[in-house]
């Protein structure tokens, strides 16, 4: 958790111990309010937020799961899947993408 963003695995995947980490799905939702779609970012003014989802959501994936950055694909895309800005965290072979 952040003031700006949630990492949220799916609740079928938390609550399943034997979950296989291949099959890692997390999502970053941003918080604020004004930010819809990959098209409302704007250039450097939301730079800092984009950061921070990778920063502190691969961090958090890593602490809860032990799986490093290098292989997490991390990415957002248009058209979402619903109005509100989040990213993507899955593991690299994964092809929930």
């Amino acid at each position: 958790r952040h003031a700006n963003c949630l990492t949220v695995p799916p609740r079928s995947w938390r609550d399943d111990p034997a979950t296989d980490l291949s099959d890692l799905y997390c999502l970053a939702i941003c918080k604020a309010r004004g930010i819809r779609t990959i098209r409302d970012l704007r250039g450097s003014s939301h730079l800092p937020l984009l950061r921070r989802i990778l920063s502190l959501g691969s961090s958090a994936i890593m602490e809860a799961y032990g799986v490093p950055l290098r292989q997490l694909r991390v990415f957002a895309h248009y058209i979402p899947q619903f109005y509100h800005f989040h990213v993507h965290f899955t593991r690299l072979h994964n092809d929930a993408s």
